[in-house]
């Protein structure tokens, strides 16, 4: 599948949206799969010496989550925790997340909404003010 007309055209495609019509931004990255793009943004943001931890939702997709604990975990370092954050009891979510949230050592909140399989939903406008609140001080 490699040198096909979409990968040839995607990028400039991306480009000329968000850019008008000077081309291909530098931003603009696709992926084949779900996956491949799961696996590059654990590795830009938490394949480091350091803070490498990461807040997931309870009920990710099958191969994120296998990837997570299999691969990310034990051969690259990455830490994760997997909580709850789906639920009407806003405050009951805010607690689960403030006692999983790492200030300085957590990188990244993933959140998958409506999950797989079971389509719990998450508040996300919550969670991000949560994580802001506990992990900027803001």
């Amino acid at each position: 599948k490699h040198n096909n007309q979409t990968e040839q055209e995607q990028p400039q495609e991306q480009g000329r949206s968000h850019h008008g019509d000077n081309g291909v931004s530098p931003q603009s990255v696709a992926f084949a799969s779900g996956l491949a793009a799961t696996v590059a943004v654990v590795h830009a943001v938490c394949v480091k010496p350091g803070a490498n931890h990461v807040v997931c939702v309870d009920d990710v997709y099958g191969g994120t989550q296998r990837y997570f604990r299999q691969i990310a975990a034990p051969q690259q370092g990455v830490q994760f925790s997997f909580v709850d954050l789906s639920g009407d009891d806003e405050c009951a979510v805010e607690r689960r997340l403030r006692d999983t949230l790492r200030p300085g050592e957590t990188r990244m909140v993933w959140i998958e909404t409506p999950t797989n399989p079971m389509m719990k939903l998450i508040d996300v406008r919550n969670v991000v003010r949560v994580v802001e609140q506990v992990c900027t001080g803001a």
